[in-house]
């Protein structure tokens, strides 16, 4: 039996390039039995290539779509390098939005690291931005040199039942990333009484967390649709009848998605003096503030939900379309997100 993850790199380097030229796994198997005596067999060759995909030898990226990129820049006045539709779609397609998303995170740490010493990334929460985050540890530990790296979570844990979408659990993908690796988490409850809201921020655990939010270079995070019975803010809120009670105050108010779990409508953030909030480090209106600063980056990425993979267009329009709203520098959408937020060619 073959040991995969044993196999010799330089041949299994071979493999994949005869694989990709064109010959046949038979062909494959007589040519490594012939030049290398090694004993193959057919179905070996294709667990050798899930190997060395998981090795980074090989990635699909699927190319942008320039024109529907032109069209979205065109019609909310945006540049076409900040703008990144990836031409997928489907169940497959947050995968590739994020590994896309993942891909031009590491020319921002080298950007940013040309400048600076360490460079300090915050991370929301949830399943898209685990899978960026992952993707992220996994192409940083291939570069040859890297800056120091801090990572924040800029939220905390929302799903009680999957804890992994917290962004403190994704702290864990970078142990072997980078030679420098500094955290800080937010050790806070997800949701408090908004009248308690500026108390918990000085608490322990807490306070050094909202303080050292100035460090950050590089936010990257997801947002979810009102209309998604999937979406963890959704979800929590449907878990009791206090937070049943905010989600129809919520919906009153206009509510059609959330970024950090910082509700919105479509003309701008939804704040609240009573009733319960997320714990975040930056406030819609902050995040706006952030995103203009010079050498700062809010890195959005628009996938469709990992559950049912409904398109976060609704939600993602008023980002795009609204001042109040333009919490981005960079965004990140596969094409039935961005089909949805623009209208019909004739």
């Amino acid at each position: 039996m073959i040991a995969y993850d044993k196999f010799d790199d330089t041949l299994l380097v071979s493999v994949c390039e005869r694989f990709l030229e064109g010959d046949s796994v038979m062909e494959i198997v007589e040519w490594t039995q012939r030049e290398h005596g090694v004993s193959l067999k057919r179905e070996n060759i294709y667990p050798l290539l899930r190997e060395a995909r998981r090795r980074g030898y090989f990635s699909i990226f699927p190319p942008p779509h320039g024109h529907l990129q032109q069209r979205v820049c065109d019609r909310f006045n945006a540049r076409k390098e900040h703008v990144n539709v990836v031409r997928v779609r489907g169940e497959t397609a947050r995968h590739y939005v994020a590994a896309a998303a993942a891909e031009y995170l590491v020319q921002l740490v080298h950007l940013v690291g040309e400048r600076k010493h360490s460079v300090h990334i915050g991370f929301g929460g949830g399943g898209t931005i685990m899978l960026v985050a992952r993707a992220l540890a996994f192409r940083l530990h291939l570069e040859g040199s890297l800056p120091r790296l801090g990572l924040h979570a800029v939220t905390s844990g929302f799903d009680v039942t999957n804890p992994w979408t917290a962004p403190v659990s994704f702290f864990g993908y970078f142990d072997q990333a980078a030679p420098h690796v500094d955290y800080v988490g937010l050790f806070a409850p997800a949701v408090v009484e908004a009248e308690d809201y500026e108390h918990v921020k000085t608490l322990p655990g807490v306070e050094e967390s909202f303080r050292r939010a100035r460090e950050i270079d590089i936010v990257v995070t997801s947002l979810a649709s009102a209309g998604d019975p999937h979406g963890e803010l959704n979800r929590f809120m449907s878990l009791g009848k206090q937070g049943s009670n905010h989600v129809a105050e919520l919906k009153e108010a206009g509510w059609i998605g959330d970024v950090t779990y910082r509700p919105y409508s479509e003309s701008g953030p939804i704040s609240a003096s009573e009733g319960i909030r997320a714990v975040c480090l930056f406030e819609l209106e902050r995040l706006v503030e952030f995103a203009q600063e010079p050498n700062k980056h809010v890195v959005l990425v628009a996938a469709p939900c990992g559950v049912c993979q409904q398109s976060k267009g609704d939600a993602l329009h008023p980002l795009l379309a609204e001042p109040k709203l333009k919490l981005w520098t960079d965004l990140f959408m596969d094409l039935t997100t961005t089909q949805t937020v623009l209208p019909r060619e004739d």
